[in-house]
């Protein structure tokens, strides 16, 4: 599985934004699964 195109509120790097509740969002390749069921995102 590849992820790619990650974002955070549309944005590709939103460094310095005030973003209020954060939504994430990416695009995924090379996988044999039709849909996803759950996420768990990790921020450092």
């Amino acid at each position: 599985m590849k992820i790619f195109d990650c974002k955070t509120n549309h944005m590709t790097n939103p460094l310095g934004f005030y973003l209020g509740t954060p939504r994430v969002s990416w695009k995924v390749s090379d996988t044999e699964g039709k849909s996803q069921k759950n996420a768990r995102i990790y921020v450092s």
